[in-house]
């Protein structure tokens, strides 16, 4: 797969997971309630990168590199939620992805805290069962298509 052009990559996989257009509306009725609660999301990443295990999968990294991590993965989530996966879109993730200033376990584990954000988010929010399930299901295929893209 590593010889597709970015954008063809990630419609592979989008359509392997099923991240359709049913499952990105899905998705878009979530966006306003989870972005009053995007501080404890960057609060969980930085919890996450302060654990004890953190040194072990992502390497100890310096408050300086833990901060700009945080800022270009506060980028990356914002672009990420305007659900508009174009090639502009795609070459900006591969290159972040890629990147050689990104520790390599950085994106699954930053995907990892995002997918346990949204879900905790969204268990209080969405009183229909079936429109909760159906978000979730549609938040966890981007999340796996998005880790998949990003190895």
């Amino acid at each position: 797969m590593d010889e597709l052009a970015p954008k063809a990559r990630f419609d592979a996989l989008a359509e392997l997971f099923g991240l359709d257009e049913p499952a990105l509306d899905a998705i878009r009725h979530t966006i306003n309630p989870l972005l009053p609660q995007l501080q404890q999301l960057a609060r969980m990443w930085d919890d996450t990168l302060r654990g004890p295990a953190a040194a072990r999968v992502v390497g100890d990294l310096p408050a300086k590199q833990r901060a700009d991590l945080q800022g270009r993965l506060a980028s990356f989530i914002m672009r990420t939620i305007n659900l508009v996966f174009d090639d502009d879109y795609c070459d900006y993730a591969q290159a972040f992805a890629r990147d050689p200033a990104v520790p390599r376990q950085v994106i699954p584990v930053a995907l990892a805290v995002a997918w346990e954000f949204v879900a905790i988010t969204l268990a209080d929010k969405a009183d229909d069962r079936r429109k909760r399930h159906e978000a979730l299901t549609a938040w966890h295929r981007l999340v796996c298509a998005l880790r998949e893209f990003a190895a």
